[in-house]
């Protein structure tokens, strides 16, 4: 398993914007008529709404110039028959399973187009990772196989908005008490109310790798 992060084009420049997609950037301030123009964006700009479809687009062509075949249930996922690559992208990090010689070629494939930031290898080889990090999820390679542990900050941030740092645990979580009749309930400020959506979401996300949850 390898990880990479592409950062900058190399060569030829496929992030143009649509053109039916048109948009205007306010001019800096040390251009003269910044104060009575605006200019059109002829690239993507970090930010916008069209700059992650573009990149997507930008990564998938390559992509698939290189005999990669893209995933129909997710378009994020790609595989190439011949040389035995899994990739997946989530964002601007690539996370490639496959044979060693042919993580190199993927490696040299992305290099030759993007600078990159490589993460770490994870295998059974002498100088192989054993441990590494995949979107803040730890991977290990063990005797026993390939370890995988959930992004651990979720579960600590949860703790800490409930208030739940001092708790401690209860041996049954059951009651003896009689169930009360719903009652009508004041609805959240909007204080509590954006609170209660960020834990629900974050618990919502850690619950594809902690499935006890």
């Amino acid at each position: 398993t390898s990880t990479v992060r592409p950062s900058l084009f190399r060569g030829e420049d496929r992030s143009g914007v649509d053109p039916g997609h048109e948009l205007y950037v306010q001019l800096p301030e040390e251009d003269p008529d910044h104060t009575e123009m605006c200019a059109p964006l002829k690239r993507h700009m970090y930010g916008t709404r069209r700059a992650a479809d573009g990149w997507q687009d930008e990564y998938s062509t390559r992509m698939k110039e290189e005999g990669f075949t893209q995933g129909m249930a997710s378009p994020c996922v790609f595989f190439h028959p011949l040389r035995r690559i899994a990739v997946s992208v989530h964002g601007d990090d690539f996370t490639a399973a496959g044979p060693k010689n042919q993580l190199h070629w993927f490696e040299g494939q992305m290099k030759n187009k993007y600078e990159l930031t490589v993460g770490g290898r994870l295998g059974p080889g002498e100088n192989d990772a054993k441990e590494l990090t995949v979107l803040n999820r730890v991977l290990r390679w063990t005797s026993n196989g390939i370890e995988y542990e959930a992004d651990a900050r979720h579960s600590e941030l949860i703790i800490e908005q409930l208030g739940l740092r001092s708790a401690k645990p209860l041996s049954n979580p059951a009651t003896d008490d009689e169930p009360q009749a719903p009652t009508d309930d004041d609805e959240l400020d909007a204080q509590y109310s954006t609170q209660y959506k960020s834990i629900t979401m974050r618990a919502s996300y850690l619950s594809h790798d902690r499935t006890d949850i």
